[in-house]
């Protein structure tokens, strides 16, 4: 009898101790700590530490280019221009609040000519354009990019010409 009692206290105390971290200390080392320094323009990005996670271009300064509630939870995330610039358009990364000042990343890309819409169900769809033809405007590739609830990330959704 005594036995079982120490096995039944030992269970009860591992599930509480199981149940008692925060969710800091749960989901910390998955996501991203976001510090917004509006006054430089400036977002100073901490990188989990147990990923080998790199930025595209480690020299660019990480700034806010939207700070908007994308995925309709009531948090403000933030988009955040990377750097690495070429003719397809600049990297981008959206980061999408989890609580406090921990985010996580949702999508990167080249974007170029970036374009927002509220979607009924309060989602926001990225849209980016691209020159066909280099300085031929006439031809835009229009890409398109919708929230994935079930992977809680952005996703291609469709690419079509767009002809002036």
């Amino acid at each position: 009898m005594q036995y079982t009692f120490r096995i039944t206290l030992c269970l009860i105390f591992f599930v509480v101790l199981s149940c008692g971290n925060s969710k800091e200390e749960t989901t910390n080392d998955q996501l991203f700590k976001l510090d917004l320094i509006l006054s430089e323009n400036f977002v100073k990005i901490t990188v989990p530490e147990e990923t080998d996670f790199t930025f595209p271009d480690s020299a660019a300064k990480k700034e806010p280019y939207k700070i908007e509630d994308f995925n309709a939870d009531g948090k403000e995330d933030i988009m955040v221009y990377l750097g690495a610039c070429g003719t397809g358009g600049c990297i981008y990364g959206l980061f999408l609040n989890q609580y406090d000042n921990y985010y996580k990343l949702a999508f990167m890309n080249y974007l170029k000519g970036a374009a927002f819409e509220k979607e009924k169900n309060g989602f926001l769809t990225i849209k980016s354009f691209e020159e066909v033809e280099a300085y031929n405007p006439s031809k835009l590739k229009v890409s398109v990019y919708k929230f994935d609830e079930n992977h809680n990330k952005y996703k291609l959704d469709l690419t079509y010409v767009l002809k002036d």
